[in-house]
């Protein structure tokens, strides 16, 4: 059984896009195509540099909302609000289970 938040509440970022994969093949991610789940990590860790003096390495949920509402800020990306809500739905989920 593996969570993506490690016990002292912080995201497991190296399992983000396996995260996304595996929500998408349980139907928790309608919507979103397999195609963009890379370029939102892309786009996640590219803000998480962005933001490395606020965040660190090791990001919380409420820093992951605080990198989402930026992404959801950023109208030239190639993710539609409508699919980062349901990204954001996962990735702050504190009970998501990989297995």
């Amino acid at each position: 059984m593996t969570k993506l938040y490690k016990s002292g509440g912080y995201i497991k970022v190296d399992l983000i896009e396996d995260a996304l994969i595996n929500a998408i093949d349980e139907g928790r991610l309608r919507g979103v195509p397999r195609t963009k789940v890379k370029y939102f990590v892309q786009e996640f860790e590219d803000k998480m540099a962005e933001f490395k003096n606020k965040v660190g390495t090791q990001i919380t949920r409420d820093e992951v909302k605080t990198l989402l509402k930026s992404l959801k800020l950023n109208k030239h990306d190639k993710i539609l609000d409508s699919e980062l809500r349901v990204i954001e739905d996962v990735l702050l989920d504190k009970d998501f289970d990989l297995d």
